[in-house]
């Protein structure tokens, strides 16, 4: 099952119209169809607001339970970490999860761009 249709079976079985959920949650009617019939990825604010107002975790909502039985939360691995580093590993899991090919590019983009500087800076260190 995708996103937007956990998302539309959450909404139902809590009895709410698109309507009265999006004005629960804050969100336009609009951007909510546009979540539930799969035109447009929920973002992490999104995620956020339905975690905040109903209590249902991301990974219900991203993941059906065949996939969410593959998925294993990486957190132990890096908890040692300082929080700013942990933070940013978990924006690029989400990135890299949430299969937008607009944000997986830009995010390649960018990273192509911070080691450019990080090897200009070490070279003029060398010097």
């Amino acid at each position: 099952m995708k996103p937007g249709e956990r998302i539309r079976e959450f909404r139902k079985n809590k009895g709410f119209t698109q309507k009265e959920f999006a004005e629960k949650i804050d969100y336009s009617q609009v951007f909510l169809s546009a979540i539930e019939i799969g035109k447009v990825e929920p973002s992490r604010e999104f995620l956020k607001k339905l975690n905040e107002v109903f209590g249902i975790s991301s990974d219900y909502i991203l993941y059906s339970d065949a996939e969410f039985k593959g998925v294993h939360e990486p957190e132990a691995e890096y908890q040692a970490l300082p929080t700013s580093i942990k933070n940013f590993l978990d924006n690029v899991k989400e990135i890299l999860e949430s299969k937008n090919e607009a944000m997986i590019d830009l995010f390649k983009t960018n990273t192509k761009g911070i080691l450019e500087v990080i090897r200009t800076n070490k070279k003029r260190e060398l010097k």
